[in-house]
């Protein structure tokens, strides 16, 4: 269970334990995770949130207790299979449709992941709750469907290439737009399964 210290905090509200900050004040956050303790200061909307999420995230997979069984190599194994799959022929299938001058596949492919991983950590995390189906969707068709080191590759490969505008989009593009990906894919599970961030 991860847990949200306030330090000198303008907390507006609570949900299941976490705190919401309000984005209008400067935030030092202690996350408390297994006696460790991770300190970050920063400050504005953008940070309030992303603390939020990856709190709300941590909590929904239930990282600190869940305890693997036997199963969970072969349901990891299992959802990786269609997730590699998936990606080579996005990837392949970018390359036809669009060229190779930039890595439109990889880019496709990380975006759609980052909406997904948002809509089924509530979807699968707080509707269903069941640990099975997150080893299967998450962590085994996700963790092989998206990638972080052919998003390096390809950055570097533009870089190479003098092609220093569509590298600096996809380098920066990338994280950020797969951030508000995330957020889509929650605001969607949320809507269809009628929860409200807030009590």
């Amino acid at each position: 269970m991860v847990k949200v210290k306030r330090n000198r905090l303008n907390v507006s509200k609570y949900r299941r334990g976490l705190a919401i900050l309000s984005p209008l004040s400067l935030q030092s956050v202690t996350f408390e995770q297994r006696g460790e303790r991770h300190n970050f200061r920063s400050g504005g909307v953008l940070t309030s949130r992303m603390v939020y999420l990856l709190t709300e995230l941590n909590q929904t997979l239930s990282v600190s207790n869940w305890e693997p069984t036997w199963q969970t190599p072969i349901l990891v194994a299992l959802g990786a299979i269609p997730g590699a799959l998936s990606r080579y022929y996005i990837t392949v299938l970018a390359i036809q449709r669009l060229g190779n001058t930039f890595p439109y596949g990889t880019f496709i492919i990380n975006l759609t992941g980052s909406g997904l991983i948002g809509f089924l950590s509530i979807w699968v995390g707080q509707q269903i709750a069941s640990e099975n189906l997150q080893a299967l969707l998450i962590i085994g068709f996700l963790g092989a469907y998206t990638t972080f080191s052919t998003y390096a590759l390809d950055t570097s490969n533009l870089l190479q290439v003098k092609r220093h505008k569509p590298a600096l989009f996809y380098w920066l593009g990338s994280p950020i737009l797969g951030f508000f990906c995330v957020e889509i894919g929650i605001f969607l599970a949320r809507q269809m399964i009628g929860i409200s961030e807030n009590p």
